[in-house]
């Protein structure tokens, strides 16, 4: 099992994971995963649900756009290019 951080309690987590025989190999924040493993963990990404296009095709919704200032950044990179 592999955790991504801050969104997780981690006691909660590792004593969930001794219940069910699970091992815990790694922790590390979403961003620092993404820049070592965004080719290589491509899979699990997609899996996740975790990749979208900005800005979104015509008619597409954004899954985090409900949360304001959710995309912030990505709209500074965007301009910016």
């Amino acid at each position: 099992m592999f955790c991504f951080l801050p969104k997780v309690h981690l006691p909660t987590l590792q004593a969930l994971a001794d219940r069910y025989g699970l091992l815990l190999v790694g922790k590390r924040r979403f961003e620092n995963y993404f820049k070592e493993f965004h080719e290589k963990g491509r899979d699990l990404l997609l899996t996740m649900n975790s990749l979208e296009r900005f800005p979104p095709k015509r008619g597409d919704t954004l899954k985090g756009d409900d949360v304001p200032d959710n995309y912030s950044g990505a709209k500074v990179q965007y301009r910016a290019s």
